[in-house]
């Protein structure tokens, strides 16, 4: 999807349907809506990911009886569908899990098709887009082709081996595609390379069984690291405030006790991103009255004066795009190779990822545009 209609419409979205979707989640007083409004609203609670936890909870709320059945129904009939794509996901992965285990590879499921069978009541709750699995070190990625084929999944071409750290397969089932996102980083991002260290997370990883399979998946602390830095990166497309995700982290939020509030703090400090968690939690608490130890937002305050990452190199992208290039590599001539990738990547991965079918000279003049356009915004 195109970054740009996509900042578009969350720094273009209606308050009040927004305040509507998360007075519905917290069972707070709902703001009121014309009936021309209920079909949009529908739309942007499926665009934010939350259309099914959305409908079970208007059954819950308060204010049930007072909500129109004409809404009641554009919500049953949404989450439905929602949660029938979210079958054919699971579907879908559970083969991959089986054979992954089958092999004997080590892996470690992040995001959501790992928070939506442990965090939530039921896995359709949390709305999964992708699969995102991560593995040891790239070799053990380049070698999934072989394993994936069979079972339906295409690797996609990559912009460039300095740009990427993960490797994406499709397979489409059910038309819907499912893509699986192999990662042999944290993030793929080079200013937060400094990220957890496999192995060691691996070891401590807590082992939950889905769909039959015994499977690794981060700890709340680990998963919260990566919810934060994801959810910086995401601020590149405008989508850093996306309710699932900021609902995600609120709810990690609730679960930790003292000592693993005290880790975050720590775990931020070790990595340099304590203004990227305090950004999380400020963010947290604005939209779900998130509860967080006084203390710690100050350690996290005092921490992230002291640190190099701030919260702003992810809110332009000229200004995280000069430290990215910083952070790749001491080396000029490596840097230089970043840059030649970032500029004109492979015309396939950018065709596979924007949707665009014009000659690969076409795709990369209009990439090149847009890039001197978003330097000069």
């Amino acid at each position: 999807m195109n970054d740009v209609p996509v900042a578009w419409y969350f720094s273009a979205m209606n308050n009040t349907f927004r305040a509507w979707l998360i007075a519905a989640l917290t069972h707070q007083k709902l703001p009121v809506l014309a009936e021309q409004q209920y079909e949009e609203l529908v739309d942007r609670a499926s665009i934010e990911g939350i259309v099914v936890l959305v409908e079970k909870s208007i059954a819950r709320h308060p204010q049930f009886s007072s909500i129109p059945a004409e809404l009641q129904d554009l919500f049953r009939a949404a989450a439905k569908q929602t949660i029938f794509q979210q079958l054919v996901f699971q579907g879908e992965q559970q083969t991959v899990f089986a054979e992954l285990n089958k092999a004997n590879i080590a892996f470690i499921v992040m995001k959501g098709a790992a928070l939506a069978q442990w965090l939530y009541q039921s896995p359709t709750d949390r709305s999964i887009t992708d699969i995102d699995i991560w593995f040891k070190d790239k070799p053990t990625v380049m070698q999934l082709s072989k394993l994936l084929q069979p079972l339906g999944f295409v690797a996609q071409p990559a912009l460039g081996e300095l740009t990427t750290h993960e490797q994406a397969f499709d397979k489409t089932a059910q038309n819907s595609t499912i893509r699986l996102d192999a990662h042999w980083a944290l993030f793929n991002s080079a200013i937060l390379s400094a990220s957890l260290d496999f192995e060691l997370t691996y070891k401590n990883a807590p082992t939950i069984e889905i769909q039959n399979q015994f499977i690794k998946v981060l700890s709340a602390n680990d998963a919260l690291i990566n919810s934060i830095g994801h959810r910086a990166l995401k601020y590149l497309s405008g989508q850093a405030d996306t309710l699932k995700w900021l609902l995600d982290q609120h709810l990690l939020f609730v679960t930790l006790n003292p000592a693993q509030w005290q880790e975050l703090v720590t775990q931020s400090a070790e990595l340099g991103i304590s203004d990227l968690t305090l950004d999380a939690i400020e963010q947290s608490q604005k939209n779900f009255n998130t509860h967080a130890p006084q203390s710690l937002i100050d350690a996290l305050s005092h921490n992230a004066k002291q640190e190099k990452i701030k919260r702003d190199w992810f809110q332009s992208w000229s200004r995280y795009q000069w430290h990215e290039i910083l952070a790749v590599s001491p080396s000029l001539s490596v840097r230089l190779q970043w840059l030649g990738q970032k500029l004109f990547p492979n015309p396939d991965a950018v065709r596979e990822g924007y949707g665009n079918q014009q000659s690969a000279w076409k795709v990369l003049l209009n990439r090149f545009a847009v890039a001197i356009g978003r330097l000069f915004r």
